[in-house]
């Protein structure tokens, strides 16, 4: 006995939801659907969806656009059971369907995906449906949509015969979330097609936890050993495969797995291991980087507890290149952190699922760069420490971080410390409503001088830390002299040891890092770019590093023609002053602020600076956003090199911004290249002598936009050049973007 259901319908929408259930097994054959005669629409039987021992459902879902009318010929004798559905003298129980071309039948397995084998169509015949209603006809084919779980589509048209036919679906149609079917041409409204023998089998996707965190990955060392993981299936029972030889899976079941990775001798390596529906991947270091010279250090790393950490690695070299970033804990021990890869796509799990990592290898194509991401829940405390990146000496690998903090919308650049110098000086300013916070990576017993910005000594100290140790704090806090005060810290690196420190000014909403000074000379230097009016605001802070009083100037000079600019300042002693030459002599040791007068109701200026002294000055400058109450930090470039580069990213939301100055009238080449390494475009910019311009890079550079990479900046022979670039929010969080040196030696 066959089962002939007929569905008509109108043109008014309603969407009215019949749900079939279909009993699964390993993999499932759907042999009919279940209803009772008669009723209008069809009773689901069991009234809910049917699960198995693996707590997974397929459902059919029918879309009527006025509520059913559905008729059922030949009813079976007794009402089914269960989906227990056996066949009849006359063939197998099937359904089938008149429906209008735009509506649909769908298949979608809640919880999990699944893959489509096979499945049975064919036309209907008077004697199947015992007469054809008039205004049906059947329909020529039938169409199946395919979604698939890491997004996009697969499609194909079965054509249909009076007999039914195994139609067999293509391997690309597994990982499945849902398949729509609709009808082909009919030559009514209502087109009919008989469905049979639905083959499929269900793919149970597992989550994996480590340490509390959900997790698609964990790196492992070099040496190896046993490492386990959590196995989230909610009853889905699960098996691994994809193991390489190097792995062994030393426990699995219920909810737990543990794997032994064998120690790696070679380059480093990673494997997709499948559990359930579900890819873990293992990354295990190399074991060739052992030995590898330290390049950089990364001062402070925050993750969870409301704070993310990107770090950015890149290649400058012209040759494929390897690093290794490893973190600390505060105590110097590993720090265990999630990394989650953005520029990943699916199916990587690592595109959505964090990396377990004390430590990450990376080998990059010339001029690549890869961004990774660390955070975690909101409620949990913040992990803390600090990094470190090891490179090859014919290597040009090198990096930088930014911490962020979405709630009170706090972006600020961590540079990597290439500089071993003897000391290291912060210029703080802790008075009205600034506060100054330190971070310090090394070892050793650390001596810290704190001056007064008149460079009187107000305060001593020793911070001792183990290997790779860390600290943070706010300077007001642990040196009350401090409080209410401008001046400097000095940090001197110890006898054997290690010493890297990060500044940061908070000013209300606003977060910046502070440019920390070390091996500073009497060659002065370039401020890329100034600003003031139009919602901007700068200030200048210059410190005297010397044991000797030195004097310094500088000089404004406007942004179009090069000329003298007359800057409106705020001198010491809260003196206005409009001047484009401004001199002044610190004591050995003094910080000095210079603040622009600005009015926020009169158009924007912009231009540059360059100083020069008689001693030891340096410093930098704090733009100010006054529209969003955000901040920057523009250090003083002494640096000459052959091309500068700045990482941009132009995505989710993110702007890059630019600006450029020469102390020659200079022509200079820009590349742009993606974060392959591909160069997707080139340009020439002009400037006078003391000129300087500044954009927005996806407006100058449209095919920049919603891309990541880098922009390069080729000094011309004789030039001198700064550059400095600024990352934007949509919501005017701003960070610096350090220019890096593309000419510089590898360690």
């Amino acid at each position: 006995m066959k089962i002939k259901v007929f569905v008509m319908k109108k043109l008014t929408l309603l969407l009215v939801m019949l749900a079939f259930s279909l009993a699964l097994h390993a993999q499932n054959r759907v042999v009919g659907f279940d209803g009772a005669a008669g009723s209008n629409p069809p009773n689901p039987d069991p009234p809910n969806p049917l699960t198995t021992a693996a707590g997974i459902v397929l459902t059919v879902t029918l879309n009527q656009e006025d509520g059913g009318n559905v008729i059922v010929t030949d009813p079976v004798a007794a009402p089914f059971s269960d989906l227990g559905i056996t066949a009849a003298s006359n063939g197998t129980p099937y359904m089938g369907f008149g429906i209008s071309a735009n509506d649909t039948i769908r298949l979608v397995q809640p919880g999990g995906t699944f893959t489509l084998v096979s499945i049975d169509l064919s036309k209907l015949t008077a004697n199947d449906a015992g007469a054809i209603p008039n205004g049906f006809s059947n329909a020529n084919s039938v169409n199946f949509v395919g979604t698939l779980a890491g997004g996009g589509t697969v499609s194909t048209s079965v054509p249909l015969t009076t007999s039914f036919q195994t139609y067999n679906f293509p391997s690309e149609w597994t990982n499945l979330t849902a398949v729509t079917i609709t009808r082909g041409p009919s030559a009514t409204q209502f087109g009919l097609f008989g469905i049979d023998n639905i083959t499929y089998a269900p793919r149970c996707n597992v989550t994996f936890t480590q340490s509390g965190n959900v997790i698609g990955g964990s790196s492992i060392s070099a040496n190896g050993g046993t490492f386990g993981f959590g196995v989230g299936a909610n009853g889905c029972p699960w098996t691994i495969s994809g193991l390489p030889s190097w792995i062994t899976s030393t426990s699995a079941g219920g909810g737990q797995m543990s794997l032994q990775v064998q120690a790696n001798t070679g380059a480093e390596r990673s494997a997709n291991i499948i559990v359930g529906a579900s890819t873990f991947v293992v990354e295990q270091q190399s074991g060739l980087a052992s030995g590898l010279p330290t390049y950089g250090r990364i001062a402070h790393v925050t993750s969870a507890g409301t704070w993310k950490f990107i770090l950015v690695e890149v290649n400058l070299g012209a040759a494929q290149a390897f690093g290794r970033f490893s973190f600390n804990n505060e105590s110097g021990g590993g720090l265990n952190l999630p990394w989650t890869f953005p520029q990943a796509t699916s199916p990587s799990p690592l595109a959505t699922a964090p990396l377990m990592a004390q430590a990450i290898d990376r080998r990059l194509n010339p001029n690549a760069h890869v961004v990774m991401e660390s955070t975690g829940p909101d409620s949990t405390p913040a992990a803390i420490g600090s990094g470190n990146l090891l490179v090859a000496s014919t290597d040009r690998i090198t990096g930088f971080g930014i911490f962020s903090n979405a709630a009170f919308h706090w972006d600020a650049v961590v540079p990597l410390e290439t500089r071993n110098a003897s000391s290291y000086y912060l210029a703080f300013d802790n008075t009205g409503n600034l506060a100054t916070g330190v971070a310090v990576r090394g070892s050793g017993a650390i001596p810290v001088t704190i001056r007064d910005d008149s460079g009187a000594v107000i305060g001593n100290d020793t911070i001792t830390l183990s290997n790779n140790g860390h600290i943070s704090f706010m300077l007001n806090q642990r040196y009350p002299s401090t409080v209410g005060k401008r001046g400097s810290v000095q940090f001197d690196r110890p006898s054997g040891g290690i010493v890297t420190v990060l500044g940061l000014r908070a000013n209300g909403p606003a977060l910046t890092s502070l440019p920390v000074l070390a091996n500073v000379t009497a060659a002065g230097g370039s401020i890329s770019h100034v600003t003031y009016n139009g919602g901007f605001t700068s200030v200048f802070y210059m410190m005297n590093t010397s044991s000797a009083t030195a004097s310094f100037t500088l000089n404004f000079y406007n942004e179009t023609t090069g000329a003298p600019l007359a800057v409106p300042l705020r001198v010491p002693g809260n003196q206005p002053q409009t001047t484009s030459t401004y001199t002044q002599t610190l004591a050995p040791g003094a910080v000095v602020a210079i603040e622009t007068v600005a009015d926020d109701a009169l158009a924007g200026v912009s231009g540059s600076a360059v100083l020069s002294t008689t001693g030891n000055v340096s410093g930098f400058e704090i733009f100010r956003w006054t529209t969003f109450g955000q901040e920057a930090s523009v250090p003083v470039e002494t640096r000459a090199p052959g091309s500068y580069v700045l990482i941009f990213d132009n995505t989710g939301g993110l702007t890059t911004g630019v600006a450029v100055s020469s102390n020659t009238a200079a022509n200079i080449s820009v590349i742009i290249r993606d974060d392959a390494g591909t160069q997707i475009g080139n340009d020439t910019i002009a400037l006078a002598a003391h000129g300087h311009t500044s954009f927005l890079l996806p407006n100058k550079y449209p095919f920049a936009a919603n891309k990541r990479g880098m922009v390069e900046f080729v000094v011309p022979q004789g030039g001198n050049i700064a550059v400095v670039g600024l990352r934007a929010k949509g919501d005017g969080t701003l960070t610096t973007i350090p220019p890096l040196d593309k000419t510089l030696p590898a360690p």
